[in-house]
């Protein structure tokens, strides 16, 4: 069985998209999941934003 520390960089590494560095779609579930939970227990709104970013995939390889 790996020690805690490899273990909390495998699952973090699994939260992080490759290419760019940035947290990916499993990350944004885990924490959505989170703040709805918490926002229930409390009994508190939730807002949330999305920003879809048009031909992102180009415009990343472009710059690499």
């Amino acid at each position: 069985m790996p020690c805690k520390p490899y273990r909390s960089l495998l699952k973090l590494s699994g939260l992080l998209d490759e290419l760019t560095g940035l947290y990916n779609r499993r990350f944004f579930l885990e924490l959505l999941q989170f703040e709805v939970e918490r926002t229930r227990r409390y009994n508190q709104p939730l807002t949330l934003a999305y920003l879809d970013l048009d031909d992102a995939d180009s415009r990343m390889k472009c710059n690499t």
